[in-house]
């Protein structure tokens, strides 16, 4: 398992076959169960409060996972499309989480859209199967 510094930054030196990842809700709890799961199986993650600045992350990452509600969802859907359109965001998984699911976050990109309230083991097994789409071990 690879260690996550204190700051939730990536950790140093995770191999190919082991994804690092970008966990992006506004809420606390449900964004630390998500990078606390990821952590667990060995993949580097960074958290962040808002979605404004995942497009930052493209190409540092293989998965993003986005939280919104439906005031966020459309700019959400936004800036995923962007990260898809990216030069590295065809080498990327992304899996929204939202109260319903969305034909717009589908159409602009997203592997997956989950609809709240999901379990933990579901919802680490549909990102494990997202992840294999990707040849990315987790």
């Amino acid at each position: 398992m690879m260690n996550s510094s204190i700051d939730n930054d990536y950790a140093l030196g995770f191999s190919e076959t082991v994804a690092a990842a970008v966990v992006a809700s506004e809420d606390v709890r449900l964004r630390r169960l998500i990078a606390t799961s990821l952590r667990e199986v060995g993949v580097a993650v960074k958290e962040m409060r808002i979605f404004d600045a995942l497009a930052l992350e493209c190409g540092r990452c293989r998965l993003f996972v986005v939280d919104c509600d439906p005031l966020t969802a459309d700019h959400a859907v936004e800036t995923l499309r962007q990260i898809r359109q990216s030069e590295s965001g065809n080498d990327c998984a992304i899996v929204m989480l939202s109260h319903e699911e969305s034909v717009d976050a589908y159409n602009a990109g997203v592997d997956m859209v989950l609809c709240k309230p999901v379990s933990v083991n579901m919802f680490m097994a549909r990102v494990r199967s997202v992840m294999r789409r990707y040849k990315v071990i987790i």
